[in-house]
């Protein structure tokens, strides 16, 4: 199946979201800080929630109406284009429930936010699965109690980074290029 590296292109406006999702499509749930896999132990009253956000290089199905089946991925750069714009324009109260786009939860916000960077030190957390330099993780504070019940009984189970973002340039010139060889 085809793969399409998607990019926040410089310069566009900046349009996306966190959502909280009961199927992230990155195929790795947050975790709880009362799950005992965490990295830290912190009581249950802290209503904190941390996972990954984006995985770079992370291959994402997708459908698009025509049927048509593909996968999309992130490179490291376009996740620390995106993580850097996230925090420039301040969107760390811009989250949603399972892509309800701008229909943002009040009591609910990023607080924490890494890219994982071995050079710098910066390593996955204790009790998370492997993920390449790049990857971006975060922790949420849910002081709203319905969201907070809902996290508990598992109807959120991650998050999901929602935009629209752009095929990149590099990914583009490829498939022109293959598509020429195939033609000749």
């Amino acid at each position: 199946m085809e793969v399409i590296e998607l990019e926040l292109t410089e310069g566009t406006e900046l349009d996306f979201q966190i959502a909280l999702v009961d199927s992230p499509a990155i195929e790795s749930d947050f975790m709880a800080f009362s799950d005992k896999r965490n990295f830290k132990v912190i009581s249950e009253d802290k209503r904190i929630v941390s996972g990954w956000a984006m995985m770079a290089e992370k291959p994402i199905y997708r459908r698009d109406d025509n049927g048509k089946e593909y996968y999309v991925k992130f490179t490291a750069e376009s996740i620390k284009n995106i993580a850097e714009q996230f925090f420039k324009h301040r969107l760390t109260n811009q989250t949603n429930a399972n892509h309800e786009t701008d229909k943002f939860l009040d009591g609910v916000f990023v607080f924490e936010s890494f890219l994982i960077d071995e050079s710098r030190g910066i390593g996955i957390p204790k009790g998370y699965d492997d993920a390449p330099d790049g990857s971006w993780f975060i922790s949420m504070k849910i002081e709203n109690e319905q969201v907070w019940e809902s996290v508990k009984n598992g109807t959120f189970k991650g998050f999901s980074v929602e935009g629209i973002f752009d095929k990149s340039e590099e990914d583009f010139m490829s498939r022109l290029k293959q598509l020429v060889k195939n033609l000749t």
